[in-house]
């Protein structure tokens, strides 16, 4: 883009380019991540034969220093679960994230969220309000603290 305008702005322009490709799932990581092999044919399987309109993956530590091992520990970046199953999410960070090309369509990140805090949990809520938010274990990804 040519001026920054937080990264909210940034994915709705990528949904945008992604949806003019035709595209059945949209999935988000960030460059701070190291995916599994097998991430996004974890997260497609899991979108394409569920009745979820997103999922979200399981997130571990990639280094080894206090901060990773406190994030480790307390499971920082992998959303919330609804309890008691924990196959649902009250909300995943966009890290290892993804939804269907219709949820897309209709939910976008609100803009009016200037920088990375919140705009993920936000959109998770709005579209909480219509579909629901599976978990997917074997879609795994390591996050780079450091």
């Amino acid at each position: 883009l040519n001026e920054n305008g937080g990264p909210a702005r940034a994915r709705n322009v990528g949904i945008d380019r992604a949806l003019g490709l035709g595209p059945q799932h949209i999935l988000f990581t960030d460059h701070d991540c190291v995916l599994d092999r097998s991430w996004n044919e974890n997260m497609t399987r899991f979108l394409a034969n569920a009745s979820f309109g997103a999922v979200g993956g399981m997130t571990y530590s990639w280094g080894s220093t206090l901060l990773d091992y406190y994030h480790e520990i307390n499971g920082t970046l992998n959303g919330k679960w609804l309890l008691p199953q924990r196959k649902e999410l009250w909300y995943m960070p966009t890290l290892n994230f993804g939804m269907t090309a219709d949820v897309a369509r209709e939910f976008r990140f609100d803009e009016r969220f200037p920088t990375a805090a919140g705009e993920d949990v936000d959109l998770c809520l709005r579209l909480r309000s219509k579909y629901r938010i599976g978990f997917c274990r074997k879609a795994k990804l390591w996050h780079d603290y450091g």
